[in-house]
């Protein structure tokens, strides 16, 4: 299972982004998925 970052979705999620996380945790264990990353500039 890859590894998610954060590890779950926040409950202002919809369901489209619920079913994508839940198929993307199901990437092999190299895979690293970061959802909603705060990046400055």
């Amino acid at each position: 299972m890859a590894e998610c970052i954060p590890d779950r979705l926040s409950a202002k999620a919809s369901r489209g982004e619920e079913r994508t996380f839940a198929l993307l945790k199901k990437l092999p264990d190299d895979y690293l998925i970061y959802y909603e990353p705060n990046i400055d500039n």
